[in-house]
């Protein structure tokens, strides 16, 4: 589709995934005519081919020029291109907030038509705003909402909500609006579910545990019985031992990193309860102490470090102790370790551990939080999927005579799943695997620590 700027010297061919190509001729080869055009009274040609050399300032200062004005004059097609030009500016020169309003600006008034989904190209990054309040989150939900019904064939905007709907139902739960935040989480899961699919699996995964979870909090069913999880808070990472290629990791958790990792357990316990009627009570104790060593493994591109348990210093309290051994399950929540430039460490993991407790072994489910760094640093760990994913390496084990699953990280095989299962992600396998098998083997009756002295891995070894 060939679209033109009012002076018809600025042709542009809008290609089928956005992405617009100008005439040299117009703009020159380096964009150097864009003064030329703002000087002669065509902004919106400007707009373009400064966009064209990055100059973001520049189109930021011909905003009012053209926001709401230019649309009579070019048409719809080229206005979107111009809104998503000017947003873009805003974006790159981390103005967030002002390239929202520009977006939600131009894509009010081209609401009706079919190009109002195409003005939001490369502009995901204004949506992983954490200082976005709730209800700006919920306009822009009713707003996205209304411009996806207009044809969509390349699944235009399916990035911009689902990141909405993904940052918007966390910051619902902070600002304790549950029946807000779940309506967000059902609208995108009951009408773009393929959106969401497209655009990222796993941000698609964690609104549908948030679905999920909030539904049962908003109308919660009663459960049949109650599990229990201690988490154990070791806030230093202190090493006697480096990485051996990037030095001293070392590290400290911070507190609003912890509050992440709770939140997202209550979301990963609210959902276990929907799906199994088990629930999970948790409580918090914090140790005054450092994880000293760890384990390494070199795996390519990454390190995989995990903490000694024995290195923790000093050891347990006789008060923890205790808590642990009226518990089914342990969170150790640590600092993990810092993150080198350029190279990943994994620091998490799900087991099960003896616990030296009274001169006994207690055998516990263990979880290991990953390192502190947080979704907008680039971490996708510690979220509710990781609950599902570390306990469900247990699941494993004490399910290991059952039919299926055969294999740690079987839902990354999908040519091997049962025929009856549907889906596609990792949240797909294990919702299916515990709704269609676990549940049906024995309403997973046999999940619990307390009274299950040897473990799940211990017995799977001696076959019993």
């Amino acid at each position: 589709m060939r679209v033109f700027f009012s002076t018809g010297l600025a042709v542009l061919l809008l290609a089928t995934a956005g992405a617009i190509t100008a005439n040299p001729q117009v703009c020159g080869a380096n964009a150097e005519k864009a003064p030329e055009l703002e000087k002669a009274g065509d902004p919106a040609a400007a707009i373009w081919c400064y966009g064209l050399s990055n100059h973001w300032a520049s189109i930021v200062a011909l905003q009012n020029k053209v926001i709401p004005s230019a649309y009579a004059k070019v048409g719809a097609g080229n206005y979107a291109i111009i809104i998503s030009n000017v947003a873009r500016a805003h974006l790159e020169l981390k103005n967030l907030g002002a390239g929202r309003r520009a977006l939600e600006a131009g894509m009010r008034q081209l609401m009706n038509t079919p190009q109002v989904v195409e003005t939001a190209y490369n502009l995901v990054g204004l949506f992983r705003d954490e200082t976005m309040r709730f209800a700006e989150r919920q306009r822009w939900h009713g707003l996205l909402m209304l411009a996806m019904k207009q044809p969509r064939p390349a699944f235009q905007l399916a990035d911009i909500f689902t990141n909405n709907v993904y940052f918007g139902v966390y910051q619902g739960i902070k600002e304790k609006k549950i029946p807000g935040a779940f309506a967000l989480a059902r609208d995108a899961v009951t009408h773009h579910d393929a959106d969401m699919l497209k655009h990222w699996g796993f941000m698609r995964d964690i609104v549908q545990i948030q679905y999920l979870a909030l539904g049962q909090e908003v109308k919660p069913n009663v459960a049949k019985r109650r599990l229990r999880m201690l988490f154990v808070v070791v806030a230093d990472t202190k090493l006697t031992n480096a990485h051996p290629t990037h030095g001293n990791v070392d590290a400290r958790l911070a507190e609003t990193d912890l509050q992440e990792l709770l939140t997202n357990f209550r979301l990963f316990s609210s959902a276990f309860q929907a799906l199994t009627g088990i629930a999970w009570e948790s409580k918090i104790m914090r140790h005054p102490g450092a994880v000293r060593q760890t384990t390494y493994v070199s795996d390519p591109p990454r390190s995989v470090m995990h903490p000694v348990m024995t290195s923790i210093e000093p050891a347990f309290s006789p008060a923890i102790q205790r808590e642990i051994a009226s518990s089914d399950g342990v969170v150790l929540v640590w600092a993990g370790t810092r993150q080198p430039p350029g190279h990943l460490i994994t620091n998490g993991s799900g087991t099960e551990y003896g616990f030296p407790i009274n001169g006994k072994t207690v055998h516990r489910l263990l979880v290991i939080s990953d390192s502190n760094k947080k979704f907008l640093d680039g971490n996708h760990a510690n979220s509710a999927l990781f609950f599902f994913h570390e306990i469900f390496h247990v699941l494993e084990w004490a399910y290991y005579k059952s039919p299926f699953p055969v294999a740690e990280h079987s839902y990354a095989r999908r040519e091997l799943w049962p025929a009856d299962y549907t889906g596609s992600t990792e949240w797909d396998f294990y919702r299916e695997t515990i709704t269609k098998r676990l549940m049906r083997e024995d309403s997973l009756n046999r999940l619990e620590w307390r009274s299950n002295h040897a473990g799940f891995h211990n017995r799977k070894v001696k076959g019993e």
